[in-house]
């Protein structure tokens, strides 16, 4: 019950963020200085459920709570253009089950025939679809997060069987950078939100490179103190960004997802 839940979440979500700004205030880093690790927090996605267990704050029970019921590969949402029919009757909950079935009928035959539009472009598309059916107002109302792009990691469960010996074989083919930008922008929405709604990286996007600009980023971020705080940070992350993008031109890195893919057999 004296559990800070809240400060846990916070220590999980500087964990994978961008700067070293804790949101429980202070350089995210100084939880780690223990460790004597310069590279903690990665700030980076999680690249194993075991990492979890590195987080600041995080104990053995908690963990073994959350460990069987997470996964690293892929955001909780609903991909529009890949979900079964059931799945996406889960949209629509508030509406007449016979219309519902009805939709989602038509959703999968429009999906699956380029002469009918084919797969949904984006939400726009989509909302315009539905339109011809319900009001928009009376769908997803719990606000369910939805995509609409290439779904890019899979599970793919094989078993094989000759006589009363089984094997079975799990492989997920994995694309961080996929799931890297999803938590990016599902971060950038949690700021906004925030932020009484004030979007700073478009307010500020107009702003030269260096100082002013990071001080228009920064300026929620609380007494002058704490903003110097912000802004030195931003400086940080802009160097680093630099010297990473000089290294990968020096090594000549192809761009793309790289493929990654874990398998295993029982």
């Amino acid at each position: 019950s004296n559990f800070n839940f809240e400060e846990l979440i916070n220590n999980i979500t500087d964990w994978i963020d961008a700067d070293s700004s804790g949101l429980n205030g202070g350089d995210e880093r100084s939880l780690y200085s223990d460790l004597r690790n310069e590279f903690l927090p990665p700030n980076r996605p999680f690249k194993t459920v075991e990492e979890l267990h590195m987080i600041d704050g995080m104990t053995d029970e908690i963990y073994e709570v959350l460990a069987p019921e997470i996964t690293l590969f892929g955001v909780k949402g609903i991909n529009v253009n890949q979900a079964e029919k059931d799945v996406l009757l889960s949209l629509f909950t508030r509406i007449d089950p016979s219309t519902a079935d009805e939709i989602a009928t038509e959703i999968l035959k429009r999906r699956n025939n380029p002469e009918l539009g084919g797969p949904f472009k984006d939400e726009k598309d989509f909302l315009g679809f539905l339109s011809g059916f319900i009001d928009a107002e009376k769908f997803n109302e719990e606000n369910v997060p939805l995509f609409y792009g290439a779904e890019l990691n899979f599970k793919v469960s094989c078993i094989g069987q000759a006589g009363n010996l089984a094997r079975e074989i799990q492989a997920i083919v994995y694309n961080p950078l996929s799931v890297q930008q999803r938590l990016q922008e599902a971060l950038e929405k949690d700021k906004v939100e925030e932020n009484g709604g004030r979007n700073l990286a478009e307010e500020c996007k107009d702003k030269p490179e260096g100082d002013e600009k990071y001080r228009c980023l920064c300026q929620l971020a609380g007494n002058d103190s704490e903003i110097k705080r912000c802004v030195d940070s931003k400086k940080q992350e802009a160097e680093q960004a630099k010297n990473q993008d000089q290294s990968q031109g020096r090594n000549q890195i192809q761009r793309g997802p790289p493929k990654i893919i874990y398998w295993q057999v029982n």
